[in-house]
């Protein structure tokens, strides 16, 4: 998690702000992020839930926990 969220997490937060107006970012992921490959319908349904950056971060730190 600390990799393939936080890094990319913390790596927008910081490029952002540098970029142009209309720019795009694009994230490329393997096959292991599936929201399939998660254990347990409720972790899914939580992150399908989802409204904000801040709602995520906390379905993933429910999930380390």
């Amino acid at each position: 998690m600390s990799i393939n969220y936080y890094g990319v997490l913390n790596l927008s937060d910081a490029l952002i702000p540098l970029l142009r107006p209309n720019a795009r970012v694009v994230n490329v992921a393997s096959k292991l992020g599936l929201l399939t490959r998660l254990p347990g319908q409720e972790h899914r349904e939580k992150i399908l839930n989802a409204k904000t950056i801040q709602d995520v971060s906390q379905v993933v730190e429910d999930y380390i926990k």
